[in-house]
């Protein structure tokens, strides 16, 4: 049932993060503020020898959990010639001290659309397991780019079907309808960089006693000039039946820079109403410069 996907993803998240140029826009001492706008979080399955059991109101920074309406102050701490590293405080408290390098930036862009189902164990895949206790997020190494990516070849090989086929073979053995769609977009005359990726459906394996409904979004958006994160979010229901077993993993986490308008992710209703308008064709999305 579950797709090996490391590999394709290996190679795609490799040609991503070449390094190309030092950062421009990002100095050493740049601080930058985050507002947490929504989290929590509704889990009960089982993978593997693990259940996940529980319920959250908050939104993990490290090993901490803040509260919806939390501000995220990040300062950056050293630059190199392809990574970054950076503290994440609230009310003055470092929480987090990530270091976010061009390899693993661009591994975790293209794995984390599936973040999920890899913790689910539908797809493999190397996270962190879900603890309600200490709330929910998508890690910390978002908040600031790598200084040595290539937004237009990130760009260019993210709405490049082939690139995202491994993914879709994932979904493709359902034996009901599925759709999965992902894109890149620009804003701001190319200042502002768009990536998205949804699936929604009816996952069923009859053989592994497996009917889940699913509806997922993901989406981030990053400044191109400053390298730093404008938002992201990520809307998740999977309900039903996983290897036999009731299974829910529900999970609703938005963060953005605090000057940021632009709306991030999908209105609830209507990625609701994705499902039932769903054709059951595996449907990848090509988006070109505007």
């Amino acid at each position: 049932m579950k797709k090996r996907l490391l590999t394709s993803i290996f190679i795609i998240a490799l040609t991503l993060s070449l390094p190309i140029s030092a950062g421009q826009g990002l100095s050493v001492g740049d601080s930058f503020t985050f507002e947490v706008k929504n989290a929590s979080g509704t889990f009960e399955y089982v993978t593997g020898s693990t259940t996940v059991s529980g319920e959250t109101k908050k939104f993990r920074v490290g090993s901490t959990g803040v509260n919806k309406g939390a501000q995220l102050d990040v300062d950056v701490t050293a630059i190199g010639a392809s990574d970054v590293s950076f503290n994440v405080k609230n009310n003055g408290t470092t929480l987090a001290s990530p270091t976010s390098g061009a390899f693993v930036f661009g591994l975790s862009l293209i794995l984390y659309s599936l973040y999920p189902f890899m913790v689910m164990g539908i797809s493999s895949g190397s996270v962190g397991p879900i603890d309600p206790s200490k709330g929910v997020s998508l890690g910390d190494i978002w908040y600031i780019a790598p200084p040595s990516v290539d937004w237009q070849d990130t760009f260019d090989l993210y709405n490049d079907t082939d690139n995202w086929s491994a993914i879709a073979d994932v979904y493709s053995e359902s034996e009901e309808e599925m759709t999965v769609s992902s894109l890149a977009e620009w804003y701001d005359a190319g200042e502002t960089i768009k990536f998205k990726v949804s699936a929604s459906g009816n996952y069923v394996i009859s053989a592994d006693s497996t009917d889940l409904t699913i509806i997922h979004s993901v989406e981030f958006h990053y400044n191109t000039t400053s390298y730093v994160l404008q938002g992201y979010d990520m809307l998740t229901i999977i309900t039903g039946t996983y290897n036999g077993q009731s299974s829910e993993f529900s999970m609703n986490v938005e963060v953005a820079e605090e000057n940021y308008t632009r709306r991030i992710g999908i209105e609830p209703l209507a990625i609701i109403l994705g499902v039932i308008l769903s054709s059951g064709v595996m449907v990848l999305l090509r988006k070109r410069r505007k």
